[in-house]
């Protein structure tokens, strides 16, 4: 996977949010922001209920993405939580 240097950004609220490089370690907070995203119906295809992975689903997903030349997951982390993927 590509990795992204670090790249610390500010909203217009003044909130300090990271971007960087997913690693397995994020899968529980990934697959949780991947749910709440679902469950609002906005900006995806899937239905909450058709999201079935599981935190070691996610986490093997992660590092199988790391060995792969040319993909690249990105987190969003603000205040120590990860906001978005």
């Amino acid at each position: 996977m590509a990795t992204l240097k670090d790249s610390v950004q500010f909203l217009a609220d003044g909130t300090k949010v990271t971007i960087r490089s997913a690693i397995p370690e994020d899968a529980a907070e990934t697959l949780s922001t991947f749910r709440s995203i679902a469950e609002e119906g906005l900006y995806t295809l899937a239905e909450p209920d058709e999201i079935r992975a599981t935190v070691a689903d996610e986490r093997a997903a992660i590092a199988e993405d790391q060995k792969r030349p040319g993909t690249l997951y990105l987190v969003a982390e603000a205040d120590g939580e990860i906001v978005g993927t």
